[in-house]
């Protein structure tokens, strides 16, 4: 389960305005935690939800997040990164189902 009200903060604490798309892809991180997930695979997920989006926005999303230390890009395939949060930050924004 994701804490919205976290995601907001860190965000604000990273100084980062508080996109509906900024919002939308680190829900979507904090949903996985720690497993890496390439921007392709963030971005089918968030079609399927009928977001309509970019797959550049959601590319720059994630390489800003990395930029301000909210995301660890890990090199996984020839198809780019894959990104998951920091380590820091799972604890914040993923609570345990209850």
């Amino acid at each position: 389960m994701v804490n919205p009200l976290a995601l907001a903060a860190t965000l604000q604490a990273a100084r980062l305005s508080r996109t509906q798309t900024r919002m939308l892809v680190l829900t979507e991180l904090a949903r996985t935690g720690p497993v890496p997930r390439t921007a392709r695979d963030i971005h089918a997920v968030l079609r399927q939800g009928r977001v309509s989006l970019p797959f550049s926005t959601t590319h720059r999303v994630l390489q800003r997040f990395a930029e301000q230390g909210l995301v660890v890009a890990v090199a996984t395939d020839p198809g780019g990164p894959a990104y998951h949060l920091s380590a820091d930050l799972i604890p914040q924004l993923c609570r345990p189902d209850p």
